[in-house]
C-alpha cells in the first residue's frame, strides 16, 4: 500500500514540491521498512533538488526557513539524519542557498560521557567503572535506533548491582527489551515480593474461612489493598512477564530456574493474582454469571474452551430454562456448589434436553459418578417415551413426532457420552483430548533403516509446519499456537493405553481421507486390524505378527499377542465402557427388529439415528458375539427395510461392511455383503455412495477370499475408473 501511495506521489506537480516534502519527512520517513525507506529518501532529494533549481522567490514560497529548521531538527532528535545523510546534506546546501545568515540545529548533546560543549579531551578522560557505567547508561538511552549488539556486548562486562540500576532507569529504552534474563528474573521477582508485602499476614488462600474471627478483620483489609489505586495494572504487567517466563522455563539453564526460596513467593503472588477486590461477593457473582456464558457459547464461534472445573461443573450443566420450571434441589459437596442430576420430568421437554445435552457434550464429565448419573438420566429419558407408533395410522400426530424427536436426541446424546471414553489423553474431558484414532495405514519398514532415521527427522520438521498449517481444532485449550502431537495411538504391546504417535510417523501413517488437524469423528476411527490385535477375534498368522511388530515396536516381541488401547477402554477412568457397549447393542436390536412387525414398528428417524449410532459405538466393542449381533440384526434390518431408504443406507451399509470385515468375510457374509456394496455404488444419492466406499475400506482390510476379490473388485474398479475420467473431463 505504501509503495503504491509513493507511486502516485511522485506524479504531483512541482509547484507543490515543498509541501510534498514535509509529507514524505512527516509521515513517510520513518517508516520500519528499509526498502520503503530508502524509495522515499530518494523522492525526497529529488524534491530538494527540485526546489534548488527553482527561483529564491519560488523556493521560499514552497518551503520557508521555519519549516526548513522544523524539518532538520526533526530529522535530528529522530535519529534519521544519520540514517539519510544525502537528503540532509542536500537540505543544508537548500539553506546555505535561500538563507546564508542561518545555520542548521545542531545535533543534541547526549549523555554520553564524550559529549559537551565544548568535548572533553581525550587525553583529560579517565576511563573508570564510573565513566564505563554512563557511557552504557548513554547507549541504552538512547532515542531512535541504536546499536543493540554493541550495546548488549558492553550490558555484559557489568556487575548484577550495576545492571539492575540501568534496567530500573525510568530512561532506559524500552525497545532494546530485557536481554539478559538473569537479571529481568532478578527485577520481576522483586517487583513481585513489593507487590505481596502489601498483603496481610498470613496470607489466607482463595475461600474465606467458614468462621471469621471478628477480632481480625482479614477480609476487610484484603479489600483496602485492591483498593488501591494503580495496583491493577501493576499486578497485570507482573502477570504478563511471569506467565513468559513460566512459559519457557523447562527450556532455561539450571541458574536461571527458579529459585527455591522464591517459589513461595510466585505461588502467593498467583493467588493474589486470582483473587478479587471482594472475593466472597466476586465469586457469588461469576458463579451465577458462568451458565449465561455456557448459553454464549451455543451461539458463538470461539477458539478454546474452559474445561469443566469441579467448583461449577456440576451448576453449569444445569439449563437455565429448568429453573424457571420450578426446580429447586439442594446444592451438597464440599463447597456447596454440587448439584443432583435433573429430573427426567424436567428433560422431557425438547427445548430443556437439548439445552442439557449440548451442556453435557462442551463439558464433559469428571469422574466416574457423573459418568454414571449422566448415563442413568439419558436412559431414564428413552425410556419414559415410547419408541413405537401404530401402524394402522395414516398421519404422525403432533406427540408422536415429539416423542420420536426425543428419542433421536436421547441417542445421539448416549452416543457422544459412550465416545468420550475413547478421547485421550484425559477420558471425558473435550476441552483438552480428541477422540482416539488407530489407522489403518502401517509404519514403513524404510524408516527403520539407517537413511530412514535421517530422512525422518527432516521429514518430522516439515510434518510439525504441515500439522500448524491445516489444524482446524477448536478445542485448544493453550499457550501454544498448536500441539505438538496428536492423539493417535499406535497399536504397541509396550503400553496397555496406547502411545502417541510423534510428528515423525503422523503424516504417512493416519487414514489417508483423514484431513490433518480435524480431530472429530470419522468413519474409519478404528481399523479392523486394531479390533482383531485388541481382542484377538480373528487369529493372524504368524508371519504377520512378525511383521506387525517389527514395524510397530522397537522393542523385543512378547510373549503374549499384541495388545491395542481397545483393551483397556473396558475400564477406562473407571468407567465400564463394555458393559454400556453391550447394553446399548442389545437396546437397539430390540429396536430395529421389534417382537411385533404386524402391529408396531419404530419410526424410521428413530432408525436412521440408531443405525448410525450402531456404527459408531462398534468402535467400543471388544468381543466377537458382539460383532456377530451387530452383522445379524443389520443383516435383518436390510432385508426388511424398504431400499428406497437412502438416509437409513448411508449408515446401513458401513456397518454392514464393518461387522464382516471384523468377523472374516466368510463365504456366507461376504456374498451379501458384496451385492449390497454393488447395489449401493450405482446409487444416486451421494452420502450412501460415500459410506459404500466407507465400508469398502473396511472390507479391504481383511483377508478376501478368491471368489470374493473376483466378485467385488471388477466392480469396485470399474467404478473409481468412471468418476475418475469423469473428473478428468
Amino acid at each position: 500500500m505504501l509503495k503504491k501511495t509513493l507511486q502516485c506521489l511522485e506524479g504531483i506537480h512541482l509547484s507543490q514540491s515543498g509541501s510534498l516534502l514535509m509529507l514524505y519527512v512527516d509521515k513517510l520517513l520513518n517508516t520500519p521498512f528499509r526498502v520503503l525507506a530508502r524509495m522515499v529518501d530518494t523522492l525526497a532529494c529529488r524534491r530538494v533538488e527540485m526546489l534548488l533549481a527553482e527561483t529564491l522567490q519560488n523556493s521560499l514560497v514552497q518551503l520557508p526557513v521555519e519549516e526548513l529548521d522544523r524539518i532538520q531538527e526533526y530529522l535530528q532528535i529522530s535519529g534519521l539524519a544519520q540514517r539519510h545523510q544525502r537528503f540532509y546534506s542536500l537540505l543544508d546546501r537548500f539553506r546555505a542557498t535561500v538563507a546564508e545568515d542561518t545555520s542548521s540545529p545542531s545535533p543534541p548533546v547526549t549523555s554520553h560521557p564524550l559529549d559537551g560543549e565544548p568535548p572533553p579531551a581525550p587525553e583529560l578522560v579517565e576511563a573508570d567503572k564510573e565513566w564505563y557505567v554512563a557511557l552504557v547508561m548513554s547507549q541504552c538511552c538512547l532515542r531512535g535506533d541504536g546499536s543493540f549488539l554493541e550495546t548488549t556486548e558492553l550490558l555484559t562486562k557489568l556487575p548484577p548491582d550495576d545492571l539492575s540500576t540501568i534496567m530500573t532507569c525510568k530512561r532506559l529504552t524500552r525497545g532494546q527489551g530485557s536481554l539478559l534474563l538473569e537479571t529481568a528474573l532478578a527485577v520481576t521477582l522483586d517487583h513481585l515480593s513489593g507487590v505481596t508485602q502489601l498483603l496481610p499476614v498470613p496470607h489466607h488462600s482463595f475461600l474465606p474461612p467458614a468462621k471469621p474471627d471478628p477480632a481480625e478483620p482479614y477480609w476487610d483489609k484484603l479489600a483496602i489493598v485492591y483498593g488501591e489505586a494503580g495496583l491493577y495494572p501493576r499486578v497485570m504487567s507482573l502477570c504478563r512477564a511471569l506467565s513468559q517466563y513460566l512459559l519457557c522455563v523447562g527450556q532455561l539453564p539450571s541458574p536461571l530456574q527458579i529459585p527455591e526460596d522464591k517459589q513461595h513467593l510466585i505461588a502467593t503472588f498467583i493467588t493474589m493474582a486470582t483473587e478479587s477486590p471482594s472475593p466472597g461477593q466476586s465469586l457469588v457473582n461469576s458463579y451465577t454469571r458462568v451458565p449465561p456464558l455456557v448459553s454464549h457459547w451455543s451461539t458463538a464461534t470461539l477458539e478454546s474452551l474452559p474445561p469443566g472445573q469441579s467448583l461449577v461443573n456440576s451448576y453449569t450443566r444445569v439449563p437455565p430454562l429448568v429453573w424457571k420450571l420450578g426446580w429447586s434441589p439442594r446444592p451438597g459437596g464440599e463447597f456447596g456448589t454440587t448439584l443432583p442430576e435433573i429430573p427426567v420430568e424436567f428433560l422431557q421437554e425438547k427445548d430443556v434436553f437439548r439445552e442439557f445435552l449440548y451442556r453435557i457434550n462442551t463439558l464433559g464429565w469428571s469422574s466416574r459418578t457423573q459418568f454414571e448419573e449422566t448415563w442413568a438420566t439419558l436412559l431414564g429419558v428413552l425410556v419414559t417415551q415410547p419408541i413405537s407408533m401404530d401402524q394402522e395410522e395414516e398421519r404422525e400426530q403432533e406427540e408422536d413426532l415429539e416423542r420420536s424427536q426425543l428419542n433421536v436426541l436421547a441417542v445421539q446424546a448416549i452416543t457422544s457420552l459412550v465416545l468420550s471414553a475413547m478421547t485421550l489423553p484425559t477420558a471425558g474431558n473435550p476441552a483438552v483430548s480428541c477422540l482416539e484414532q488407530q489407522p489403518r495405514n502401517k509404519t514403513l519398514k524404510v524408516l527403520d533403516t539407517r537413511f530412514g532415521r535421517k530422512l525422518s527427522v527432516i521429514r518430522g520438521a516439515v510434518e510439525r509446519e504441515i500439522q500448524a498449517m491445516v489444524s482446524k481444532r477448536d478445542n485448544v485449550h493453550t499457550h501454544h499456537p498448536y500441539h505438538t502431537w496428536d492423539p493417535v495411538p499406535s497399536l504397541s504391546a509396550v503400553s496397555p493405553a496406547g502411545t502417541l504417535i510423534s510428528h515423525e510417523k503422523l503424516l504417512l501413517q493416519i487414514n489417508t481421507e483423514r484431513e490433518m488437524g480435524n480431530m472429530d469423528y470419522k468413519l474409519g476411527q478404528v481399523s479392523i486390524h486394531s479390533v482383531w490385535l485388541g481382542n484377538n477375534i480373528t487369529p493372524l498368522r504368524e508371519e504377520e505378527w512378525g511383521e506387525d511388530e517389527e514395524d510397530e515396536t522397537d522393542t523385543p516381541a512378547p510373549a503374549s499377542l499384541p495388545t491395542s488401547p481397545i483393551n483397556s477402554r473396558k475400564h477406562r477412568a473407571g468407567v465400564d465402557i463394555h458393559s454400556c457397549s453391550q447394553f446399548l447393542l442389545e437396546l437397539y436390536s430390540q429396536w430395529l427388529l421389534p417382537g411385533s412387525p404386524s402391529n408396531r414398528r419404530t419410526p424410521v428417524v428413530l432408525i436412521s439415528e440408531v443405525v448410525r449410532s450402531l456404527l459408531a459405538v462398534s468402535d467400543l466393542f471388544t468381543e466377537r458375539n458382539q460383532f456377530d449381533m451387530m452383522f445379524t440384526t443389520l443383516m435383518e434390518l436390510q432385508k426388511s427395510h424398504p431400499a428406497e431408504d437412502e438416509i437409513v443406507n448411508q449408515y446401513l451399509v458401513p456397518a454392514l461392511c464393518k461387522a464382516a470385515a471384523v468377523l472374516g468375510m466368510d463365504k456366507a457374509t461376504s456374498e451379501p455383503v458384496c451385492r449390497v456394496l454393488e447395489l449401493t455404488l450405482r446409487s444416486t444419492h451421494l452420502p450412501s455412495r460415500m459410506g459404500a466406499l466407507h465400508g469398502l475400506l473396511y472390507v479391504l482390510e481383511c483377508d478376501l477370499l478368491d471368489d470374493t476379490v473376483k466378485q467385488l473388485i471388477p466392480a469396485v474398479s470399474e467404478y473409481i475408473l468412471s468418476n475418475l475420467r469423469a473428473i478428468a473431463q
